[in-house]
């Protein structure tokens, strides 16, 4: 492209391009270069690393629990002493026991009575006469 056949915005951005921008000097300090240490931890058989972790959390877990039920067994036990039993019956009978029995003496009797009043009476009387007739 001339310039005469240009345009002024056009001779600007050409301008712009041809200017060359001064090159950034780089101030390099002396630097140690350490080497480059390469991590060689990628194992390639992933299916055998998790097999691995599980089995080594299952021992883990294991292990915890076993030490959780191990504290509790430092207390003594002792057995409870031997119960003296005797010969001769016991003839106490508890006054609420005996109340409550007298109570279901009395219950009974009262529905072996209604049990026979249900005999005593007589049977119902129908009507077997019925006309729907005006």
């Amino acid at each position: 492209m001339n310039i005469e056949s240009t345009g002024p915005m056009e001779q600007e951005i050409i301008t712009e391009e041809n200017i060359s921008e001064p090159v950034n000097q780089k101030n390099e300090c002396p630097k140690l270069k350490l080497p480059k240490i390469k991590i060689h931890l990628t194992l390639k058989k992933p299916k055998l690393i998790t097999l691995v972790s599980l089995v080594g959390l299952i021992f883990v877990i294991y292990l915890g629990l076993l030490l959780l039920s191990s504290k509790g067994q430092d207390e003594i036990v002792t057995a409870p002493p031997p119960l003296t039993t005797t010969t001769s019956p016991k003839s106490l009978i508890n006054p609420q026991f005996a109340d409550l029995s007298k109570e279901i003496e009395t219950y009974n009797n009262q529905l072996d009575n209604f049990r026979d009043y249900q005999k005593k009476l007589a049977s119902p009387q129908v009507q077997l006469d019925i006309s729907f007739e005006k």
